[in-house]
């Protein structure tokens, strides 16, 4: 499992925390670093430092020769952070960079499951991590990427962390604990434009009704004459069905699921 690290919090730059790992790392013999791999949709890919990362808009990558690329996420597959190729062991009681995925898995004891994960679209599987930068929010929040769909991996069974399934433009499947035995996760993922309609359904009803309004006052008033007492009926009727139809929309609109089964 490739130890990847992807944050959706607010905009951040990644040179500080690269520069500070570099502080912590010995002076006598420093460990290679490894570029950034940012696998684009057109079958080719970039290798630089990831500087700045927007959930669900865009991705921005310093290339080799120094140029800053702006690639929306539409045009991502994968993005792997890379780092320093081996970091020395720390001597007991420093304190060290945030841990890999391998390093948190690897401090767990016990048995482990085998976990089968697929999706009705590329994703990926994602295991929370619960440190001072993470927000807890659903839209906002720090993890590990552990393997892309089709997968199937070996997981602790005593691992008290949160996984799910996510991909680029949908919407994440909520978090779910891993079962006690080995088991298929079956993930069906929606796009992340089913929770706008509602709220533009919603704000065009209230700008209907609005003009609407604006045009019976203006009949009222004696200022125009009766097409505009028609044109305010017309405009507030559809402003009023554009409201009612937001909240239909938002109780029928689709969610992310996950379904997990006992492997057979």
């Amino acid at each position: 499992m490739a130890a990847v690290w992807l944050a959706a919090l607010p905009l951040r730059s990644a040179g500080a925390e690269s520069s500070s790992q570099a502080q912590e790392a010995p002076q006598g013999n420093p460990a290679p670093e490894i570029p950034d791999t940012v696998e684009l949709k057109g079958g080719g890919f970039i290798r630089g430092l990831v500087i700045e990362y927007l959930p669900g808009e865009r991705l921005v990558i310093r290339t080799a020769e120094g140029k800053l690329r702006e690639l929306p996420l539409t045009e991502v597959i994968h993005v792997e952070r890379g780092g320093k190729a081996e970091a020395p062991p720390q001597a007991p009681g420093t304190s060290g960079a945030r841990p890999s995925l391998d390093d948190a898995l690897s401090r767990i004891d016990g048995p482990r499951l085998t976990l089968r994960v697929e999706a009705d679209r590329r994703a990926s599987l994602e295991r929370r991590i619960v440190t001072a930068a993470a927000t807890g929010a659903e839209d906002r929040v720090a993890f590990h990427i552990v393997c892309q769909t089709p997968c199937q991996v070996s997981l602790p069974t005593k691992d008290a962390e949160l996984y799910r399934v996510g991909a680029p433009m949908a919407q994440p499947t909520p978090w779910f604990s891993l079962p006690s035995d080995d088991a298929q996760v079956q993930a069906t993922l929606v796009h992340h434009s089913y929770s706008l309609w509602p709220r533009g359904l919603f704000n065009s009803g209230l700008v209907f009704g609005g003009l609407g309004a604006t045009f019976w006052g203006l009949h009222a008033a004696e200022v125009a004459s009766e097409w505009a007492s028609t044109t305010g009926i017309v405009l507030a009727l559809v402003g009023a069905t554009s409201i009612l139809a937001s909240g239909v929309v938002w109780a029928v609109r689709p969610a992310s699921q996950v379904h997990i089964t006992p492997l057979r």
